[in-house]
């Protein structure tokens, strides 16, 4: 009996697999009908309704209830990064001119595009550039970032400078990376997966911020709701209920 689920599961992956949106439209991220996948770092939409494009006029659209989400955690990022990188200018005005500049590190030198920045380019009306294969530098760096303030990868926003230790730099990178997160949760509806579930059992230091025996929180230590797990989330980002 194993044997026989295993294959007919493989066989409706494949089957998913086929019916790969191309190319993916934001229109998808909030339909019930998609499966939103990021496998091996990269972001696939597969549609249960077998379509191969999408747009605005979508005939199968189905909302899922999260667009309004979606836009606003959007927006959050993009403030976000707008604060940071304002902020940031004032405490390192010469950034550009460090020889030590986090764009030549290995960590970053590749251009980091991964699904979260894919998501968030979407929901901004933005296509992600394409970088070339074999590339071992940031094609975007030339005496500082060349991209967009807002449009910089996830990956370089939480990239921690050595030279930096600022507590609004630190909040804003904390905002940043949690809104990040929940972006993934809400597309992919991989909730569990992304927010993490914990318990005073799970991690005893929930007890020392009040936590409630039996609640569940997530890794950013926020009581949510396995059965409504979107309904904290309009809340922290003011969505209309």
């Amino acid at each position: 009996m194993s044997n026989i689920r295993v294959t007919d599961k493989a066989i409706d992956k494949a089957g998913k697999r086929r019916k790969s949106l191309m190319p993916a439209d934001k229109i998808c991220l909030s339909c019930s009908y998609a499966d939103v996948s990021t496998e091996r770092s990269q972001l696939k939409i597969f549609c249960q309704k077998e379509f191969f494009q999408a747009g605005d006029n979508c005939s199968g659209y189905k909302g899922a209830g999260t667009k309004e989400l979606l836009i606003a955690i959007k927006n959050k990022i993009q403030e976000a990064q707008e604060n940071y990188r304002q902020r940031f200018n004032q405490i390192h005005p010469d950034c550009i001119n460090c020889v030590q500049n986090c764009c030549t590190t290995p960590f970053l030198a590749r251009t980091p595009f991964y699904p979260e920045d894919v998501i968030y380019y979407m929901l901004c009306d933005r296509v992600v550039p394409k970088v070339p294969k074999g590339l071992k530098h940031c094609m975007f760096f030339n005496q500082g970032c060349t991209l967009p303030t807002t449009l910089r990868p996830h990956v370089c926003i939480e990239y921690k400078c050595i030279y930096q230790d600022d507590i609004e730099i630190n909040l804003l990178a904390e905002i940043t990376n949690q809104a990040t997160i929940y972006l993934l949760a809400v597309a992919t509806r991989d909730f569990s997966g992304w927010r993490g579930e914990y318990t005073i059992e799970d991690k005893p230091s929930l007890k020392e911020l009040g936590a409630v025996p039996g609640q569940v929180y997530d890794r950013f230590n926020r009581a949510w709701d396995i059965n409504k797990p979107i309904s904290d989330l309009l809340i922290l980002y003011g969505c209309n209920l």
